[in-house]
């Protein structure tokens, strides 16, 4: 191996000899042989830009390092001309080799038996940024070798670019971009001279001339520069005095760092360096300030994630991960836009829509909220109590199970999972080979943050629903889906505006901004997850509230979300005034839509006779669970009265049945909130709630 490196060595050293004498020839068989690898300076850093230009994150290297990409272009005159001056005066004249000033360098090692000034060009220099090794003088000679390889292939602004990009400014900090941000928080089209003479001397000695850790070493060196560039005209005289008053930073700024989490997905969408999207800067500053200060008065292992959206456009304007990105307790790098959660009541609207539009119901059509049994499903709504009759418009206003339930059984759910998976919304149903059930209406089935956010901006854009547009690198005209009819979303806007704002979960008074929005909102079983979807003419707005671990955050439901959401359209119509959304006339039901068909069983209208009860577990009662082995202890389910056989319920799922007697034994598999049902043979039923702990 070091018999080939020796003569490579000799090989290069004979090329360059025999440039004048017509060796290029060889020179040319060693450039094809041996190209020059640019790998480092094409890996450089991600950035992501919001919708003005400016960066909202940066990704360091694989190695850590921040290496951001600039052009000559993109740079100060100031900078450009006292790196020239100091560091290689006939820059834009050699080609590669700078003879004149290497023969000095090596005449002044003769005389003073030391280094008293370089002979590296830019070019040469760059040639050891792009592959270092150690300085000796092997590497030297394929340092000049690669310098007239780059000048063949680049042109000169090309070789500034890898300087520019490529050189070292201390720590972790390449290219003279990153250390502006860094030492300066600006970009390097705005160095004052003070700034650009520090820049040009820094790269010579990055570790010993770094002004915040040796900020003495960083002023003489600045200093020196500056008098170069007076001695050369760079700067006049008055210039380089006032710039040698200017302070040496004694501290480096971050990086910028907002929407952390959606920069880092769209990072992964491809291998680009530049991602512009078309993100709020100021909007996503308030937005995230909003949440991380919403959730600091909850449960410290609460997050919260909020998405705004452009309703024309679909342009994702503002998008929160996390509460916190740097926080373990809320699962800060956990990005609930995009979990899967269990979406509570907040499909219901679309439910209605599609038996809007199947002429099945119409808005005024009335519907009865009463105990039924579906199969072996009985659902009860979230105040355990049942409202009658009511119109399908009230059944949703008021997110009532029953009804929900009865048309979703209308529309059929798997038919129903369908036209969600036809607009790429899919459910995600849990277990295996499970196919889409009633359940579905009330949130028993997985659905994302964003999946919400589109479908109800379909509502404010007339049935269509488009795919969301998150950053402008592929921006394309929006293919919309017809979801529902322009009539049904008229129905659907009415509805939603119209939606009782319960005292004292929402403001006693609503701003003038927030009585335009209409919105929904939903909680899973057992408060796991908290959601409210809102939009006005223009946006968007859908919030989600929990524990990205899954466990339940007691006593908090969507209209406590609510008033998230209603914060953040106050950031953004304060900003853009709208026109309100107006209620729409919506017509009486024809004859054939009065009163939508029982095609379940009654269980009872009267709820519970003859005293039928469960008297074990008791209601609203905590039970302690006892474990033997990998299991815990059944529990004995007891009922009274009535006429068996008894069929049990849990949370809704029928469990076994009491034939011979009034008891059957539960396996309960894991601590929480259940809901137990018992309904006798006759219809009668009663129902309890249970926490189970360990």
């Amino acid at each position: 191996m070091n018999k080939l490196k020796k003569l490579l060595l000799k090989l290069i050293v004979a090329g360059l000899l025999l440039l004048p004498v017509g060796g290029f020839g060889m020179f040319k068989l060693l450039d094809d042989l041996y190209p020059p690898d640019i790998t480092r300076f094409e890996t450089r850093s991600k950035i992501v830009l919001d919708a003005e230009g400016q960066i909202l994150r940066t990704f360091t290297v694989e190695d850590g390092i921040w290496r951001l990409s600039v052009k000559p272009d993109d740079v100060s005159s100031n900078y450009l001309d006292m790196l020239i001056a100091f560091e290689d005066k006939r820059f834009w004249q050699h080609h590669g080799v700078d003879l004149l000033a290497m023969m000095r360098a090596i005449s002044q090692i003769i005389v003073n038996g030391r280094v008293i000034s370089g002979g590296s060009t830019l070019t040469m220099q760059v040639a050891r940024l792009l592959e270092p090794r150690p300085r000796t003088i092997e590497s030297k000679l394929i340092e000049i070798f690669r310098s007239v390889q780059l000048e063949q292939r680049y042109t000169k602004e090309e070789i500034l670019e890898f300087y520019l990009t490529l050189a070292p400014f201390g720590g972790n900090i390449e290219g003279v971009r990153a250390a502006t941000l860094q030492y300066f928080n600006k970009e390097p089209k705005w160095l004052t001279p003070g700034e650009a003479a520090l820049l040009a001397a820094l790269p010579q000695s990055p570790t010993y001339l770094r002004p915040d850790t040796h900020p003495n070493n960083a002023r003489e060196a600045r200093n020196k520069v500056l008098t170069r560039a007076a001695q050369v005209n760079v700067l006049s005289e008055k210039i380089t005095n006032e710039s040698k008053t200017e302070p040496i930073p004694d501290k480096k700024f971050n990086m910028a760092f907002e929407a952390p989490l959606f920069a880092y997905r769209l990072t992964k969408t491809s291998d680009q360096e530049i991602y512009r999207t078309f993100i709020n800067r100021q909007w996503q500053s308030e937005i995230e300030t909003l949440a991380k200060s919403y959730v600091n008065r909850l449960d410290p292992f609460v997050s919260t994630a909020i998405l705004v959206i452009d309703n024309t456009n679909l342009n994702v304007i503002s998008y929160v991960g996390s509460s916190d990105f740097f926080s373990q307790k809320r699962d800060g790098q956990v990005d609930m836009v995009r979990a899967v959660r269990s979406p509570g009541s907040t499909l219901k609207p679309f439910i209605y829509g599609v038996a809007f539009d199947d002429k099945l119901i119409h808005p005024g059509t009335i519907v009865h909220d009463v105990p039924t049994l579906f199969g072996n499903y009985a659902p009860r709504n979230f105040n355990r109590d049942f409202a009658g009759d009511v119109t399908a418009a009230t059944a949703l206003q008021a997110s009532l199970n029953v009804p929900a339930v009865a048309v979703l059984e209308g529309v059929g759910p798997k038919r129903f999972a369908q036209l969600l998976k036809n607009i790429d919304a899919p459910l995600r149903i849990p277990g295996q080979n499970l196919s889409p059930s009633l359940p579905i209406a009330i949130g028993g089935v997985g659905f994302t943050l964003e999946d919400l956010v589109k479908l109800y901006a379909g509502i404010a854009r007339n049935g269509e629903v488009a795919p969301l547009n998150f950053f402008a690198n592929q921006k394309h005209e929006v293919e919309s889906s017809p979801f529902l009819s322009e009539t049904t979303a008229t129905y659907l806007r009415s509805i939603l505006l119209d939606i009782r704002r319960p005292v004292g979960f929402m403001p006693t008074e609503f701003s003038q901004l927030q009585q335009k929005i209409a919105f929904k909102t939903g909680t899973s079983y057992g408060y796991r997850d908290a959601w409210a979807i809102g939009f006005s003419k223009s946006y968007t707005i859908g919030v989600w509230v929990g524990r990205p671990d899954g466990t339940p955050h007691y006593n908090f439901i969507g209209l406590d979300s609510s008033k998230l959401m209603l914060k953040a359209f106050d950031i953004v119509l304060a900003d853009r005034p709208e026109k309100p959304l107006e209620t729409a006339y919506i017509p009486a039901p024809p004859n054939g839509l009065k009163a939508y068909p029982k095609k379940s069983i009654i269980i009872s209208k009267r709820g519970q006779i003859d005293g039928f009860k469960i008297l074990f577990p008791p209601k609203d009662t905590t039970l302690s669970l006892v474990q033997t082995g990998e299991y815990f202890q059944p529990i004995i389910l007891k009922a009274h009265a009535g006429k068996r056989p008894y069929r049990w319920l849990i949370n809704g799922k029928p469990t076994g049945s009491s034939t011979l007697e009034n008891r059957m034994t539960w396996h309960p598999g894991e601590p929480g909130a259940y809901r137990i049902t018992a309904i006798d043979a006759q219809g009668n039923y009663d129902t309890v709630n249970v926490w189970l702990r360990e």
